[in-house]
């Protein structure tokens, strides 16, 4: 008796050869475009650098399509980017910025769209991509800034310290500090520190500053207001600390008057001279409304 038979199995057919697969037929993934759509990058700079942008497109007979491009920036100068695309579907996207080599997160943020349809927004960085799929749609002041030092230049003998702060630019001020050095001029000085955005607030110091004397004055979180007067521990320069509450949120004007931060003295002298002024701030693009 046929083994198969036995085994109550018809094994008809199952010793031939198996036909061979058909080819594929499903659609690549990724996003629908045509010839006439656009990729649009737009770069809102606090340096000069340059961004190169990439793309891959799969065409309707699954061929893989490749594009790309560059756009260079100048600081405070925003740049657009508009690279045509070809029929297929778009599978990905992604940003570089190429020179120099020490773009930091805060320095150039960008946003990638696809016509109107948004692709991601981030801030640009050297050796990190940023991209879609899988990148972010941040605000320009989300996450950790640029931190940068402030060296203003100093004013003419026997005038006040002002900065404003630039233009679609959001600051948190980590950190102030200057000196003042007064004439022999008989009268004393009071400093404040006024931050002012048509109506102004003011940090004051506690103290007195007497004439032809050194003192420098900080800006200090969570400070008690302290003063060692000039020769204390034999120093001939004094030394200030101005309670704060920092870090202090500065805007840059978005339509309107930008907010600044600088000095006010009352006494002040023509003899007077403010020198050695810095900070340390972090910075962010801030969009104008």
């Amino acid at each position: 008796m046929d083994r198969r038979s036995l085994l109550g199995v018809d094994r008809a057919g199952l010793d031939e050869p198996a036909p061979a697969s058909a080819p594929a037929t499903s659609q690549p993934g990724g996003v629908a475009v045509t010839a006439d759509d656009e990729l649009t990058i737009n770069v809102y700079p606090f340096i000069t650098a340059s961004v190169l942008v990439r793309y891959r497109i799969t065409s309707v007979n699954n061929t893989v399509l490749l594009g790309s491009g560059n756009l260079p920036f100048t600081n405070g100068t925003p740049a657009q980017l508009q690279l045509p695309l070809q029929a297929g579907y778009l599978t990905s996207v992604y940003a570089l910025a190429i020179y120099p080599p020490n773009v930091l997160r805060g320095d150039a943020f960008a946003v990638c769209s696809l016509n109107s349809m948004a692709l991601f927004s981030d801030y640009l960085q050297s050796n990190i991509y940023q991209g879609w799929p899988g990148g972010r749609q941040l605000s320009s002041v989300e996450g950790p800034g640029a931190v940068n030092f402030l060296r203003p230049h100093d004013p003419a003998i026997g005038q006040e310290w002002a900065f404003t702060v630039p233009g679609n630019t959001r600051w948190l001020l980590h950190s102030l500090r200057m000196q003042l050095k007064t004439s022999a001029a008989k009268k004393q000085r009071l400093v404040s520190f006024v931050v002012d955005q048509g109506s102004h607030g003011q940090f004051s110091a506690t103290v007195l500053q007497p004439a032809s004397t050194v003192v420098i004055y900080e800006l200090a979180r969570g400070a008690d207001s302290t003063f060692l007067p000039p020769n204390w521990g034999g120093s001939n320069v004094g030394r200030a600390l101005i309670p704060a509450g920092l870090p202090l949120p500065l805007l840059g004007a978005t339509g309107g008057r930008g907010m600044s931060i600088g000095t006010l003295t009352a006494g002040l002298d023509p003899g007077d001279q403010w020198t050695s002024i810095g900070g340390l701030y972090e910075q962010w693009y801030q969009a104008s409304t």
